[in-house]
């Protein structure tokens, strides 16, 4: 009985080892330091999905000055202007993100920002240079299809800091960080952040380490990054706890855990205190060097014991099969984050999607949820949605960004865009009417299946379309309002304008007309135009949802 007990507490105590497991882990990838590395795209892939991880980071800029800096990838877009910096491509990115995706892995783009000695933070036409044209080539272009050139899953900042030095304000970096997320409110942020041993344990490295106030002062002061004030401005952070042998612990295992454990612990209590407890920690790990399988274990279990999310090793390259083995003992097996993708396509103002694309690891699409940004600026403007196939009017003809977030069970997003061009909605039978004669003009309109059931409206204008009637709802008619505007909306389903306005049928299509008797339009307006144009509203509470493009009508003798 004994025995038996014994091997039950053994058993026990295992799987509470064993338990303590990460499905946020991610690999890094530094092409710029090994070689060209397409042909290893699919090694690379199936060794951090063997491992448990879920996201790769992949260096896809080098600053290298100011306004200047390298480019380590193919450019595909060919968008790349060369008064920015230099190519020297190691690696074909799309390739390797569709490869990682199709295995259920993020992949996350890695820039480094500032360079000691040479630009830092407080030089804001650097951080222009970076936000505008270095990030804006990653997420600002599509391809004729509509699809991202680079489908990527977030961008990391390193380097995101000063030199080491004293009083380094923190909110240029704060500053910085804005300036993202103003310009890319739905991008995913993560950055790279200073925790060296030092700050946390030196100058004795006994495993006596400062108060927490008091490393989140010195690295403040040193570095400029406040892990609090960062807190809300990034969806991840990575906390640099690098320790091998021969490094300030020597072949000390214990401290070297103890060490990156308290790393992990003050960066998520930062979090918390910085009022962004859902912002993960992820700690980047030193596999280089000195490191052997000993400080690799000790340092992805004392991330995880002090509560990170996961780890990331630094970086492929040099991250022995062997350790690889170790880091899948704190990983949950296979992907777990979802993998966002979206296929749609157009009929009259309507935008039709399909989110099935959609994959997890774990969960089957049918479980994951959907929001929109339907305007492309960042902003989730619908509730959570079920997965499925689904129709939506477009505010207004044109070209327009739309973004989807997916969403698992445990809570894991992704993201992806599209460039979706929505076609004119509103045309013209004949482009001229008499004002001696009259006649019967028709506006035929093809809002989609999206518009059945929803109420129209027909206006028209005599001084132009620019800059238009605001509607609410982030959509505005193109029409300058005047007499005509008023005339039309008070004739509205009257002889004169019959069909004008109304609810659709299931088909989406009205065709409204513009049908003056002889005489009745006055002399005067021969040889002016007329502007005519739609809008809907949704039934019920009458809420604006679009408006078409506006047709011009030319008034002959």
């Amino acid at each position: 009985m004994r025995w038996i007990l014994f091997f039950l507490l053994a058993a026990l105590s295992f799987t509470g080892a064993r338990a303590q497991t990460s499905n946020d882990s991610a690999m890094g990838l530094w092409p710029w330091l090994v070689k060209n590395v397409n042909s290893d795209i699919p090694k690379i892939v199936a060794d951090t999905k063997n491992a448990g991880m879920d996201t790769i980071y992949v260096s896809v800029f080098r600053v290298k000055g100011r306004l200047w800096g390298s480019l380590p990838v193919e450019d595909e877009s060919g968008l790349w202007n060369k008064s920015w910096g230099t190519v020297t491509p190691y690696v074909k990115l799309s390739a390797l993100i569709s490869k990682a995706h199709a295995e259920g892995l993020q992949v996350v783009g890695v820039m480094s920002c500032f360079l000691p000695g040479k630009v830092d933070p407080t030089d804001t036409a650097h951080q222009k240079y970076l936000v505008e044209k270095v990030i804006g080539y990653f997420f600002d272009h599509f391809r004729a299809d509509g699809t991202p050139w680079y489908d990527l899953d977030g961008m990391c900042l390193d380097y995101v800091r000063f030199g080491a030095g004293h009083n380094r304000p923190t909110k240029a970096v704060n500053d910085f960080l804005d300036r993202i997320k103003a310009r890319f409110p739905w991008l995913p942020l993560h950055a790279y952040v200073i925790a060296n041993a030092y700050s946390y344990d030196g100058p004795v490295y006994t495993n006596s380490f400062r108060s927490y106030s008091g490393v989140i002062k010195m690295i403040a002061d040193n570095f400029g990054q406040n892990y609090e004030q960062m807190a809300s401005r990034l969806d991840v952070i990575l906390p640099m706890a690098y320790i091998s042998n021969g490094g300030v612990y020597g072949s000390n295992k214990t401290y070297m855990k103890g060490y990156v454990r308290t790393v992990a612990s003050y960066v998520r209590r930062a979090m918390t205190i910085g009022g962004s407890p859902s912002t993960k920690v992820i700690v980047a790990i030193k596999t280089y060097g000195q490191a052997d399988t000993g400080s690799v274990n000790a340092s992805a279990s004392g991330a995880l014991a002090g509560g990170a999310h996961g780890f990331m090793p630094f970086r492929y390259y040099t991250c022995k099969s062997s350790w690889l083995a170790v880091l899948k003992n704190y990983t949950v097996p296979g992907t777990n984050r979802p993998v966002a993708g979206l296929a749609f396509s157009t009929k009259g103002q309507s935008m039709i999607l399909d989110p099935t694309l959609s994959h997890d690891g774990q969960d089957p699409t049918s479980k994951l949820t959907l929001r929109f940004d339907w305007d492309g600026d960042g902003r989730l403007d619908t509730p959570i949605l079920k997965m499925g196939a689904l129709s939506r009017l477009a505010p207004s003809p044109g070209n327009r960004t739309i973004a989807m977030q997916v969403t698992d069970t445990e809570g894991l997003t992704a993201w992806t865009r599209r460039r979706v061009y929505v076609p004119n909605s509103l045309t013209l039978s004949f482009p001229m009417l008499s004002a001696s004669q009259g006649g019967k003009v028709l506006f035929p309109c093809d809002a989609g299946p999206a518009g059945a059931g929803r109420f129209y409206l027909t206006l028209g204008s005599a001084t132009g379309t620019a800059p238009g009637i605001p509607l609410g709802g982030g959509v505005t008619i193109p029409l300058v309002y005047d007499s005509m505007t008023f005339v039309t909306l008070l004739l509205g389903g009257s002889s004169v304008f019959p069909g004008s306005l109304g609810y659709f049928p299931s088909t989406g299509k009205v065709s409204p007309a513009f049908a003056p008797g002889k005489g009745v339009l006055p002399p005067a307006l021969v040889g002016s135009k007329l502007y005519f144009a739609m809008a809907f509203f949704s039934p019920g509470n009458f809420f604006p949802e679009g408006a078409t493009n506006p047709v011009t009508l030319y008034i002959i003798p």
